[in-house]
């Protein structure tokens, strides 16, 4: 067979390329051309792969993925750069026997079905709303996604839980925390600003958390299978933890998109640091065009690095608890800054925090505290995973839990429709930023 070009993935394969390779020389190919693409990086697969381009120049290309431009466009480069007649594909270890097709119908091919691309871009209303859910994750499902009884009824029990964190915690806690927020910074006390910043943190979490809840049950109701987009972060006992469970789906965006193509950890330590700030600068700036966002974004960014690179093993020895609230304190000072209209209402605000001008306590604290203390210890119980394991393994275990949990579902859904029917209209916080 003649004049035959593969075409090969290359990425996190050292051990297996060889085979594959290997499996194209046994061919009995009178002439043919091999084209590699990697993913940029500069690791084992690479060294491997460029052994053999040097063994075979004239057949062989090693096409470097840099710009990170995705799998059309590198698909693209690779069949303009192969000349067969017959074009193969790696499979696994083995090259597959190629097939005859023109170059324009694999072009063609490369690119999905637009009503596949336009199901997926429509499928949240808003691009930046969360979970983020990349094409390559909701592809396969938009062409497959069986509509289940089991599926339904947990998109429906998730949908209602998204539900109430939204109707019955973050409306309610907000009531507090914008209450004390319009307080002048004179009138704010110590526990006032505790006690707003406290407000601001549970009523951030359960808006952005009950909305994710919400899509994704939905999604699970008509058949589709997201990953968790916020993983109980209020548990954490690092900064690091903390931001491998809040939004997920962002982090990982920034990485896949940011992080990893500026070179991520791979390229010293200097510039480890430089790609960290980027990341956490843009972060800041991807929430909002103000100051407060940017401030924001760099506070986390050195709180990283002081982790990563100056007080790990400090850390390390601390006891759990001990790290879980001074995880939990950085992190409030760290929403002052992403509520506040200024820098200066910032540091003011945290200022109060820690007594500077103003008294301990005062009437006004003492009120809203007195009016919201059930809500922030739901609030507080709700933010661990004990109520979710507790209920779960009660569905997996007692036919009657699952009867019970039909009614119990059905009052919380007459609750929140009464409280929205009786409330003011109130969007997610998630759609400002």
């Amino acid at each position: 067979m003649a004049n035959v070009s593969v075409i090969m993935g290359i990425y996190n394969c050292a051990d297996t390329l060889p085979k594959a390779i290997d499996s194209l020389l046994a061919q009995t190919f009178t002439d043919w051309n091999l084209v590699m693409c990697d993913d940029g990086s500069r690791d084992a697969t690479y060294e491997v792969a460029e052994r053999y381009r040097r063994t075979y120049p004239e057949r062989i290309t090693l096409l470097k993925n840099e710009q990170n431009m995705g799998l059309n466009y590198t698909l693209n480069r690779c069949l303009s750069i192969a000349d067969g007649a017959y074009i193969a594909r790696q499979d696994g270890d083995d090259v597959s026997m190629p097939t005859r097709f023109e170059k324009e119908a694999a072009i063609l091919d490369a690119f999905p079905d637009i009503a596949i691309v336009s199901t997926a871009m429509t499928y949240f209303d808003e691009i930046v709303s969360g979970p983020i859910v990349q094409y390559a994750e909701m592809e396969p499902q938009l062409r497959d996604h069986p509509v289940t009884r089991e599926g339904f009824g947990t998109g429906a029990r998730l949908f209602l839980i998204g539900l109430a964190k939204k109707v019955l915690l973050a409306n309610t806690l907000g009531t507090t925390f914008y209450a004390l927020s319009a307080l002048p910074m004179t009138q704010l006390s110590t526990l006032s600003a505790w006690l707003g910043a406290v407000c601001y943190a549970l009523m951030l979490y359960f808006d952005f958390s009950g909305y994710s809840d919400m899509a994704i049950g939905l999604a699970s109701m008509f058949g589709f299978r997201f990953g968790k987009n916020f993983d109980y972060p209020y548990v954490s006992q690092s900064i690091t933890e903390f931001w491998r469970r809040w939004h997920i789906s962002l982090g990982a965006w920034f990485r896949d998109y940011v992080y990893i193509p500026c070179g991520g950890s791979r390229a010293g330590t200097a510039r480890t640091i430089a790609n960290l700030l980027l990341v956490w600068l843009l972060t800041g700036i991807w929430h909002g065009a103000n100051w407060t966002f940017l401030l924001w974004g760099v506070y986390y960014g050195i709180l990283l690095l002081l982790e990563k690179f100056v007080l790990r093993r400090v850390l390390e020895h601390l006891p759990g608890l001990l790290r879980h609230v001074l995880t939990l304190l950085l992190v409030l000072i760290g929403w002052v800054f992403f509520f506040s209209s200024s820098p200066a209402a910032a540091f003011g605000w945290i200022g109060r925090m820690f007594g500077s001008g103003s008294a301990l306590v005062d009437a006004t604290a003492k009120y809203y505290l007195a009016g919201c203390w059930p809500l922030l210890l739901v609030g507080a119980i709700g933010s661990f995973p004990v109520v979710s394991h507790v209920g779960t393994n009660l569905l997996r275990r007692s036919k009657a839990w699952q009867a019970f949990s039909v009614v119990l579902f059905l009052a919380l859904l007459l609750l929140c429709i009464a409280l929205m029917m009786n409330d003011t209209y109130s969007t997610f916080l998630y759609f400002q930023f």
